[in-house]
């Protein structure tokens, strides 16, 4: 697997170490993503921000396979990996790779995680809902309504996320192949808007397979201010725990969409990734 396949470089400094961003990043989502936190980064480093499979590959993969096709291409590059990064359930994949690195190379990369979230059926359905939240311009406003609603009754009824995903998966598909096409938008990018979430879907099903708790503890955590994103809201259903979550934890004023662009967040990046 390439290196163009599997990441996409979002600078490319001359400096002897890689940094390594895992987040799912698509165009037209409210969230900052980290190429506007890389664009806010001193640090002499090259960046490289992971891409998932597409729907068509991924289904096919498991865990391991999943991981295998980020991990190559750093392990080749050759450059010690300085700090993996990851956003919102990205961390759980960055801190599946960080124990992976610390295997070939003599010193652990370092763990820093943004609004770190496991992968939970409510982690299914809200992105359902967030997706959602994309194409009011397209779609009735009452038959949204019902489609949210088709989702929150598929949530509350089943415990297992692959069965969630695929009634989501289900829900969304019917939505696209008539309300989109009734809008306008032809069938090319219904195609691309459809295989999107289905890859997404696959992405937070497989993270849900990764126990992230034990890697987490060695990390820092930069979190947001709101209440239903990252730790705030892991602590919101593991209460019946008293160990800590991470390591440090560096709470931020900005909301969970700009958390990534926020200049404050990208100053406190800085100073961990060159201490």
């Amino acid at each position: 697997m390439s290196l163009a396949e599997t990441w996409k470089m979002l600078s490319a400094d001359s400096g002897p170490e890689l940094v390594l961003a895992l987040d799912f990043d698509v165009t037209g989502r409210p969230q900052a993503g980290f190429g506007e936190l890389t664009a806010n980064l001193r640090i002499g480093h090259s960046v490289w921000l992971s891409l998932p499979p597409d729907a068509d590959t991924g289904k096919d993969l498991d865990e391991t396979a999943y991981l295998d096709r980020w991990l190559a291409a750093p392990r080749s590059s050759g450059k010690p990996v300085r700090a993996v990064l990851g956003y919102c359930v990205g961390a759980v994949y960055a801190a599946a790779i960080a124990e992976r690195v610390a295997d070939w190379q003599r010193t652990p990369p370092l763990l820093v995680l943004l609004d770190p979230e496991p992968a939970v059926g409510f982690t299914l359905y809200s992105q359902f809902r967030n997706v959602l939240s994309l194409l009011t311009a397209l779609v009735p406003p009452e038959q949204l309504d019902a489609v949210q609603e088709a989702g929150r009754r598929a949530y509350e009824a089943t415990g297992d996320l692959d069965t969630l995903a695929k009634t989501l998966i289900t829900i969304f598909e019917d939505l696209s192949g008539e309300a989109l096409a009734r809008a306008g938008l032809d069938e090319i990018s219904r195609r691309e808007l459809t295989g999107t979430f289905f890859a997404f879907m696959t992405y937070l099903t497989t993270a849900a397979r990764f126990d992230p708790f034990p890697g987490w503890r060695s990390a820092t955590a930069l979190s947001s201010s709101s209440p239903a994103s990252g730790l705030n809201a892991v602590r919101s259903y593991r209460t019946g725990t008293a160990d800590p979550l991470v390591a440090q934890e560096i709470p931020f004023a900005t909301d969970h969409i700009g958390l990534l662009r926020a200049p404050e967040v990208a100053a406190t990046v800085t100073d961990l990734l060159n201490a």
